[in-house]
């Protein structure tokens, strides 16, 4: 599967040499090139994972930090490689990428609040700490991470690919070459966008410098679709832990801190590394009209 794809996507990439989109929906050379980088990425072939994701961003630039709390909703955005525009005649995809927005007025569907503990990987400085305010209205408690906002029209477009997937999975693909001053260079020009600290990792192993960069995905990556993916590649287990009861002020309002009520799997198992729970089940359509089963 995995060789059919590589073939697919290098074909497209060498014959779409010349082409010019119009729209950001539609895939020129860098997407195809994205998607390779993250082809290569899970099947661990480090150097070619690399070079493609530096092909990808060619010429592109992080976003200003006062971009990145304008609502992830706009595919003009300088950093956004590849996006799906929405408009008010065709808005099924904003439906549908609804529920990541937990703060605009437009908002209705508060489930997709952050874990009270992803807050302490950030420090006050960094553009993404911004983002997190406790609710005291709708969901009482909740944290918001107000990443992904609606436009005034219910509309939002929806990010597909970023610089910024790009520059960690150089940073992943050269730590894993143990090519570590590269790797630390590139996280650092990601961290410097979103004006985070940027501690001295010259003392880290390979094995420590992953650990950091597969945070900085989480951290950098939120709600974007990467997370399973990461952990699954990873033979990790996902995390879940129930958050102490605590309660805060907030604007005069108190609060009880709302964490994680399900801390294991749907069988009253721990979560494990490589657990089905993890695996998408195929549709039963797709199981009905298949006429080889």
């Amino acid at each position: 599967m995995y060789a059919r794809a590589e073939e697919d996507l290098l074909f497209a990439y060498d014959n779409l040499e010349g082409y010019q989109r119009n729209d950001k929906h539609k895939l020129d050379k860098n997407v195809v090139a994205g998607i390779l980088a993250r082809l290569y990425l899970q099947k661990e072939e480090w150097k070619e994972a690399g070079d493609f994701a530096a092909k990808a961003q060619e010429k592109l630039v992080c976003m200003g930090q006062s971009e990145y709390l304008e609502g992830f909703n706009d595919r003009t955005n300088n950093e956004w490689i590849w996006g799906h525009g929405q408009s008010p005649d065709q808005d099924v995809a904003s439906y549908s990428f609804h529920f990541r927005d937990v703060s605009s007025s437009s908002s209705y569907y508060y489930s997709f609040m952050a874990d009270p503990y992803f807050i302490e990987y950030f420090d006050e400085n960094d553009i993404r700490y911004q983002l997190f305010e406790w609710d005291t209205k709708r969901f009482k408690g909740g944290l918001m991470y107000k990443k992904f906002k609606f436009h005034s029209n219910l509309t939002g477009d929806i990010v597909l690919m970023r610089k910024a997937e790009m520059v960690l999975i150089e940073a992943e693909a050269y730590a894993e070459r143990d090519l570590l001053p590269d790797a630390i260079r590139k996280l650092n020009e990601l961290r410097e966008a979103r004006g985070a600290y940027t501690p001295d990792l010259s003392t880290l192993s390979k094995e420590e410098l992953v650990e950091v960069i597969l945070l900085e995905r989480r951290k950098e990556l939120f709600g974007e679709g990467f997370a399973l993916s990461d952990i699954k590649r990873r033979q990790k287990a996902v995390e879940r832990k129930s958050y102490p009861e605590t309660t805060l002020e907030i604007n005069e309002v108190e609060i009880k801190v709302q964490g994680h009520t399900v801390t294991r799997l749907p069988n009253s198992t721990d979560f494990t590394p490589n657990n089905p729970y993890y695996i998408f089940a195929i549709p039963a359509v797709e199981s009905t009209n298949n006429p080889n089963l």
